[in-house]
């Protein structure tokens, strides 16, 4: 997800949110398409640059610093995931802690209804949440 509108740095840096990730089937490891592919580890904080592939030379990724995308409203994120990506169950929406957020914005929602926008924070960390229903 791709960050549409920036709004400068949020009043809380530390919170709740909801993050899609890619997963090859139930139970399995979760991905973060834009950071190299590598799965997450569950059970402990994550940063940014250790999930981060190098970005040089990448135009799409040198304009802003490294951090996961968080939806605020798990709808948003539901809604990204099965409208834009069209999956069946390829995308997992998962609850995450996050920490250290500086930027807030709005990203994108369906891709072929451009009004569709969802609030976003930007965090450095993140501590995904073990329930699926939490």
């Amino acid at each position: 997800m791709c960050l549409a509108v920036t709004n400068g740095i949020p009043e809380k840096t530390e919170g709740f949110g909801w993050k899609v990730f890619e997963q090859s089937k139930p139970g399995a490891k979760l991905y973060s398409k834009y950071f190299g592919n590598a799965s997450h580890p569950r059970r402990t904080w994550i940063r940014a640059e250790e999930s981060a592939q190098s970005r040089e030379g990448n135009g799409i990724f040198n304009a802003s610093e490294n951090g996961f995308h968080i939806f605020v409203n798990r709808q948003d994120a539901m809604s990204y995931s099965a409208d834009y990506w069209k999956s069946d169950r390829r995308f997992v929406v998962r609850k995450v802690r996050y920490r250290s957020a500086f930027l807030q914005g709005t990203g994108d929602g369906n891709y072929y209804e451009p009004n569709s926008l969802r609030p976003v924070v930007v965090a450095k960390e993140i501590y995904i949440i073990e329930a699926n229903r939490a």
